[in-house]
């Protein structure tokens, strides 16, 4: 059993002088007013082991099963409090095999910058669908804190196996020639409601009439600036894949090698329609027709698959140093952005008269690293293994 406490107190402010408002000290200008907030929070929370098999409490088909049950305890001075539990649930049919599952609950209220955060400037290259003789132009976008946000919420899904194969005894394991190696798969699936981000500018000019008060425009009809302040962008619903493998052979004649790939893909990404609800902008309610103004089938900037993966070499010289070389190699799958009409997500998507679609490429690199290591090799002592199954 394991218990702990947490008191938090956090101070926010931001001061503004001419500097910054005439945009002497970043070219895009900086906060235009002087705002400060302060919140604390306290929480507690604990921890308790449930050991059911395992040791002398177990037997061919079942030697470990272990419950784990968490609890935290979260009271804000200014959102209330917010009590959260994790489930981990761990069984080894034998060995060599684990088979594991988690459930847990998350909330996380608004950052103080978040609420706020008064008004920042920053600069967006964006197309101005009322006036398309323009072309591209730069804007001005005043990024703001919302004081009507509304607390994120997650609810978190986990299940999965590891296989070590011949790691509990090799000498007599059917697979013990592949002692060493370790493979994994983990499914996952997190549901968010009330996501905190914010829109993208030029999607707040495309749907402007859906956005009242963020685009403020001159007398002439052209933009003068664009509002987009922090929002809830109503749930975000991802499920996936984690997965992977290790292999690290004994110190031979010849060296070592250690071989190591883990990937994550990304088979669901979708994002519910925008809430109707006054925490949606600093501006008042909006009112949503029911087709979604941001809805995903598949992810729009968000790649499917990522991968990492090594291969190492490394051995034993002179008797006390190591040297070891080896190669990574770091793997980004392509995406689409929000303008592509992918799988006919979006059909107000425009492509461009070149013809091209809005896809980005996957991204590679490969890194060579070496390395010489001075001094004696760890010292491996051999250690009588304790009776039943720990």
């Amino acid at each position: 059993a394991g218990f702990g406490a947490e008191y938090r107190d956090d101070a926010y402010e931001t001061s503004v002088d001419q500097n910054s408002k005439d945009g002497n000290i970043i070219g895009s200008g900086g906060p235009q007013s002087t705002t400060s907030a302060r919140r604390n929070v306290q929480s507690v929370y604990a921890e308790l082991t449930i050991p059911i098999l395992g040791n002398q409490w177990s037997f061919p088909g079942a030697r470990l099963l272990e419950l784990v049950l968490q609890e935290r305890y979260d009271q804000y001075s200014d959102f209330g409090s917010a009590a959260k539990p994790k489930f981990l649930l761990r069984y080894k049919p034998f060995n060599d095999l684990t088979l594991r599952a988690t459930y847990s609950e998350g909330y996380r209220a608004p950052n103080l910058p978040e609420l706020d955060s008064g008004s920042f400037i920053e600069q967006a290259a964006l197309v101005d669908p009322k006036n398309p003789q323009l072309g591209t132009q730069t804007y001005f976008v005043h990024v703001q804190g919302n004081p009507e946000l509304q607390p994120e919420r997650s609810y978190s899904y986990y299940t999965g196996a590891v296989w070590t194969p011949g790691s509990s005894d090799p000498e007599h394991s059917w697979w013990g020639w592949a002692n060493g190696f370790t493979a994994y798969v983990d499914w996952f699936q997190i549901a968010e409601s009330n996501k905190i981000s914010q829109l993208d500018p030029q999607q707040v000019l495309d749907e402007e009439n859906l956005f009242p008060g963020l685009v403020q425009r001159l007398t002439n009809g052209q933009i003068n600036y664009v509002n987009d302040p922090f929002v809830n962008l109503g749930a975000v619903l991802t499920d996936g894949l984690d997965f992977g493998g290790s292999y690290v052979t004994k110190e031979y004649n010849w060296g070592k090698l250690n071989i190591e790939v883990d990937a994550s893909y990304i088979y669901n990404y979708s994002v519910q329609t925008i809430k109707n609800s006054s925490a949606n902008t600093a501006f008042g309610s909006l009112s949503l027709t029911p087709s979604p103004i941001f809805d995903e089938e598949d992810s729009f900037g968000h790649p499917d698959l990522r991968l990492t993966g090594s291969f190492f070499y490394s051995k034993t010289v002179f008797g006390i140093d190591t040297i070891k070389t080896g190669i990574v190699l770091n793997f980004t799958d392509s995406y689409h952005d929000y303008n592509d009409n992918y799988k006919g997500t979006n059909p107000d998507a425009v492509v461009q008269p070149n013809g091209f679609v809005h896809r980005i490429g996957s991204w590679t690199t490969w890194d060579w690293q070496i390395s010489y290591k001075f001094g004696a090799p760890e010292e491996v002592t051999a250690q009588t293994p304790a009776p039943g199954y720990s």
